[in-house]
């Protein structure tokens, strides 16, 4: 048991309920809860963009990764890049201007009703499979420190992130973000200097590796990273990121245009600070401790047996709080979604702001419910639940996203036809195994775009006030 570790979640705990607490006074209406009040500055705008992208695959999975395959492993990173380029230089500042509380409202005001809806019992399916993750993670590091069954551990992580999610909603979400990313950076650096300080330093471990075990340096994975397996996952994670609703609602709570724009640009670059000291951290760890089975096994392992107490106490940290970061935002979304694009919607149209912000909170809690009783209960590898989820939801809506900002010809049958048929096509290609090493959401990609630019040039155009809307700059 590392006391280190346990006294830095406790004090991470602590923090967060604290923040929790503070922000949920801040809380008056359903726009406070819902999104920040659209008030977040760059620092933290930055800080929750960045932990929508880091949860508990980034901190375990990745590690097994590049563990696994070296320098051959970084191509994952490349989608999150094409993700965040495409917000700075376009989509960030044009759903800020757009967006009101959820992407299913969006959707609704371009493409109708019928995709809206479709599209939000995705989000909230999706949205507790990711959430499952996340728990999965947090409580295998629990688990490891304490001694406690990981059923246990799940538990007191929901708890946790339940309680200042439910009581300060994306406020708290926003605030805790940044602190937790904070943790991370932090709890990573000094992991990744202690380590490389034990094999001789950057230059020396590429010389070992070179000599001994230079797999580890092709950028190829020595044959484990073909290309298409390359292009379909910067296409997962890079396009599919563009319809990943915490990732897109992100840009609601931004106070203007420019934050979001600039936030996602900074956001870019943080990525480096925390992408690079993960894989020079599992190439140090494969000299000192190779042969670990079970890629999700690798980062626990490595600070439990190699990293000095304090050091991989701070690494323990760095998980835990990326896990939960993630997790509260899921936690959120998927509530948010159900009351704003559901409940208010269709069960009670006349629902008032303060009934609102009850059934959400309620909702909330009964996702975490559900969700830690499905994560008990599973079984498959981290990076592989967190590369469904985000499918699933990509699949049907990235493409809409996209194309709805981007091109005014794109109408409501195009868009619903683009949303089922990506959906269809990423499910089918997961059924059939993904043949030759390609991500389903490469061909829901290809298909949802096919299907979009067809299906619209095909049927009338939108109405002329759905393009005035969207597209004000092209008014006569």
């Amino acid at each position: 048991m590392n006391t280190y570790a346990i006294v830095v979640i406790i004090l991470y705990f602590i923090a967060m309920l604290a923040i929790g607490m503070w922000t949920g006074r801040r809380v008056k209406n359903t726009n406070d809860w819902m999104v920040a009040g659209k008030q977040v500055g760059i620092i933290v705008a930055t800080g929750t963009f960045l932990a929508t992208f880091v949860g508990a695959n980034t901190m375990i999975s990745y590690v097994g990764a590049y563990y696994n395959n070296g320098w051959g492993g970084m191509w994952n990173h490349l989608g999150a890049c094409i993700s965040t380029l495409l917000g700075a230089v376009y989509f960030a500042g044009r759903l800020n201007k757009f967006g009101k509380t959820t992407l299913s409202e969006y959707l609704e005001e371009r493409f109708g009703p019928m995709q809206a809806l479709f599209s939000s019992c995705l989000i909230i399916f999706a949205t507790i499979l990711l959430t499952c993750v996340q728990i999965l993670g947090g409580s295998a590091i629990l688990s490891t420190l304490t001694g406690l069954s990981t059923s246990t551990c799940a538990i007191i992580i929901s708890v946790l992130f339940a309680i200042f999610t439910v009581f300060g909603g994306m406020l708290a979400v926003a605030y805790t973000d940044t602190l937790s990313m904070a943790v991370i950076l932090v709890g990573t650096w000094v992991v990744m200097f202690s380590l490389l300080g034990k094999v001789g330093g950057v230059v020396e471990m590429h010389r070992t590796l070179a000599t001994q075990f230079p797999e580890k340096l092709d950028f190829f994975a020595n044959g484990a990273m073909p290309i298409a397996t390359i292009i379909s996952l910067a296409v997962t994670w890079g396009v599919g990121n563009m319809g990943v609703p915490h990732f897109i609602t992100r840009f609601y709570i931004c106070k203007d245009e420019k934050t979001a724009r600039l936030s996602q640009g900074l956001t870019g670059l943080a990525m480096l600070l925390l992408y690079v000291p993960i894989m020079l951290i599992a190439l140090a760890g494969f000299l000192l401790m190779p042969g670990i089975q079970g890629q999700d096994n690798v980062s626990p392992t490595l600070m439990a047996n190699v990293a000095p107490p304090l050091v991989g106490a701070l690494m323990m940290g760095a998980i835990m709080a990326a896990c939960i970061s993630t997790a509260d935002s899921l936690l959120l979304l998927a509530s948010t979604t159900f009351t704003n694009d559901i409940y208010k919607r269709y069960i009670n149209k006349n629902a008032s702001d303060e009934q609102i912000l009850k059934v959400s909170r309620i909702v909330s809690v009964c996702v975490g419910v559900f969700a830690v009783f499905a994560a008990i209960f599973s079984s498959n590898v981290i990076y592989w639940i967190q590369a469904a989820g985000v499918t699933i939801m990509g699949s049907a809506i990235s493409v809409s996203v996209i194309f709805g900002l981007a091109w005014k010809r794109a109408n409501w049958q195009g868009g619903l036809a683009s949303a089922i048929g990506g959906f269809a096509a990423a499910m089918l290609w997961y059924y059939l195994g993904k043949p030759w090493g390609i991500q389903p959401m490469m061909v829901a990609a290809i298909v949802g775009s096919i299907l979009m630019v067809c299906v619209s040039l095909m049927t009338p155009p939108p109405p002329q006030e759905v393009i005035d809307h969207f597209f004000p700059e092209e008014k006569a």
